[in-house]
């Protein structure tokens, strides 16, 4: 999966893969939905997101964990048999 260009900036140079809102838009799964989602998405600290200097910026690592953890098309999720 193609990586967007990564900018030179104060929040790149942390040590995390840190994207401007507008590239993270692109980027794999996310570009299937819409801004409104992401934002979405953020609201509710499925994915992690940054601002600096005015700018919001998108842990694309996060990204990455968020579609990890959701089931595969077609696999069954156990439920717990209430005792009695």
């Amino acid at each position: 999966m193609p990586e967007p260009r990564k900018k030179k900036s104060a929040a790149t140079l942390a040590g995390k893969r840190l994207v401007r809102f507008k590239d993270a838009c692109l980027y794999g799964d996310l570009a299937q939905s819409s801004p409104a989602t992401i934002y979405r998405f953020i609201q509710k600290g499925s994915i992690t997101a940054y601002k600096h200097g005015g700018k919001l910026f998108v842990d694309l690592d996060s990204v990455d964990l968020y579609f990890k953890t959701l089931p595969r098309v077609g696999q069954k999720v156990r439920r717990r048999q209430a005792d009695g």
